[in-house]
């Protein structure tokens, strides 16, 4: 127990040890310092609260939309959030959520990693996996604990990127096109899928991180980027006007997935019928 958290961590099948979660707080001052060395703090700030983010859905169905439909069937499911970090999720009083991550965060009621999910089979109604398949070394095993972990007519719903640059450093492995993402989800029945964020939100990471490359000190360089947000802005406003065109299928910064369990898997033939795309 840290932090009155429970760590149900495999240590011989995972990423991380016990060790890691000690001493957080230290661990955590020490990684703020370093990051601080040298710069300008005014302008950072001053840049962080002006600047668009660089993340914005495109997407006209979310994980709310999808827990709105399981509640119209089941009158108290109970939700599985992995990899929560930040992140709040809003829902409806009659829900009852766990949040699981690899890190401390507030909102962390257990740390996991979800290659091992430390829960009973068929244990929940929904999983929601934002931005997590592309931080894990295995996808296709996350993915066979979720549908483990589910129960049977359960609900699950994932984002995962296609085109975005490293993210998080070292913890970044994996990106899928629309289709490669349908085929990790083929234990399910789609209820939606499509763009969550769109080829404009492509081009402002490629832009980003191409005028970061041109500046070796790390506060100029954050700088630039910050301001390379404010140019490529008009890009991402056009994602809510092409994000249902079978060109954004091939050109998206992201895709979403939502699906029930089912039981067998979909057959080759039948994901390559899955192409949304324009090629």
């Amino acid at each position: 127990m840290v932090r009155d958290t429970p760590i149900l961590i495999c240590e011989d099948r995972s990423l991380f040890s016990f060790d890691d979660y000690l001493d957080q707080d230290d661990a955590t001052k020490m990684h703020l310092r370093a990051n601080r060395k040298g710069f300008p703090m005014g302008i950072r700030n001053l840049l962080k609260n002006m600047a668009p983010g660089l993340s914005s859905h495109a997407s006209d169905y979310t994980s709310d939309h999808l827990i709105e439909d399981i509640c119209r069937v089941v009158q108290r499911p109970n939700v599985l959030v992995i990899g929560a970090g930040e992140a709040v999720f809003l829902m409806p009083k009659t829900v009852e959520v766990t949040y699981t991550d690899v890190a401390l965060w507030p909102l962390t009621d257990v740390v996991a990693d979800a290659h091992d999910l430390p829960f009973g089979d068929g244990a929940f109604d929904i999983v929601i996996a934002a931005a997590v398949l592309e931080h894990v070394v295995n996808p296709t095993r996350v993915v066979e604990e979720i549908t483990r972990v589910l129960k049977t007519g359960g609900a699950v719903y994932a984002n995962t990127p296609f085109m975005q640059q490293v993210h998080m450093g070292r913890y970044d492995f994996t990106r899928f096109t629309h289709l490669g993402h349908r085929l990790l989800w083929r234990q399910y029945d789609e209820i939606r899928s499509g763009v969550s964020n769109g080829p404009g939100m492509a081009v402002a990471w490629a832009v980003e991180y191409f005028f970061s490359t041109l500046f070796t000190t790390p506060w100029l360089a954050s700088v630039v980027r910050h301001v390379a947000r404010f140019a490529t802005y008009p890009f991402r406003l056009t994602d809510r006007f092409t994000r249902d065109r079978a060109g954004a299928f091939d050109a998206a910064s992201a895709y979403y997935f939502a699906g029930i369990k089912r039981e067998t898997p979909l057959s080759d033939k039948e994901l390559l019928k899955s192409y949304k795309g324009k090629q």
